[in-house]
């Protein structure tokens, strides 16, 4: 409510006619202009938020995409280094079957040419297992662990890698989604919290409010 005096502003009397504006009502139109200007604030950090959501997101994309294409073509290549490794691995197993049979590299009655040709066609991790066998009858060349582990090694570090890469592109989309929801957030729950919260203010608003 407002009165009907007025001040005399030479004596500080209120005179008569002049509305003179209650505590009351001054302690409202601070709340209100308090509410606006958080309101405010409030809509200018969910713009750029959203923008940061919408850039970080587009980024997270990006390396997920990457992620990917380095994780097919890593698998890719371990296949084709593990099929390389297997046709090796009978290539050598046929290889010293050739030289256990036929006797070429007996200390005693060995064709020291074929042997030397049958070595000259092995791998460098057959001929170090042929060589080892020489040394421990019991051991079977082509199947030891250390002649698998040092044939498969590439093929299976490629591999582990293939598995990183697509490790990776899971988080990056994982990521990529968490900041498209904090953008539909917002987007959808702080934006418009921020805007009606302005209508309000604005001239007639307060009531419309009222009326509703």
């Amino acid at each position: 409510m407002q009165s009907e005096e007025m001040t005399d502003p030479e004596h500080g009397r209120t005179a008569p006619g002049e509305p003179v504006e209650e505590p009351a009502e001054r302690s409202a139109d601070q709340g209100h202009d308090n509410l606006e200007a958080a309101a405010t604030v409030l809509l200018g950090l969910a713009a750029l938020l959203i923008a940061w959501s919408v850039y970080q997101s587009g980024l997270w994309d990006g390396r997920q995409a990457a992620a990917q294409t380095m994780s097919v073509n890593t698998t890719t290549e371990s296949v084709d280094e593990l099929q390389i490794a297997d046709t090796t691995k009978a290539l050598d197993q046929t290889l010293f079957i050739e030289m256990f049979t036929s006797g070429s590299c007996d200390d005693e009655g060995g064709d020291d040419f074929v042997c030397d040709q049958i070595f000259a066609n092995m791998s460098p991790e057959g001929e170090a297992a042929v060589n080892a066998w020489f040394d421990n009858d019991d051991l079977v060349p082509v199947e030891s662990e250390a002649y698998l582990d040092a044939l498969y090694a590439e093929g299976n570090e490629l591999a582990e890698e293939g598995v990183r890469f697509f490790e990776e592109a899971g988080q990056a989309n994982q990521n990529g989604d968490d900041y498209d929801l904090a953008s539909t957030v917002l987007t959808l729950v702080v934006q418009p919290a921020a805007y009606l919260t302005l209508e309000r203010r604005r001239p007639g608003g307060e009531r419309m409010a009222g009326a509703a």
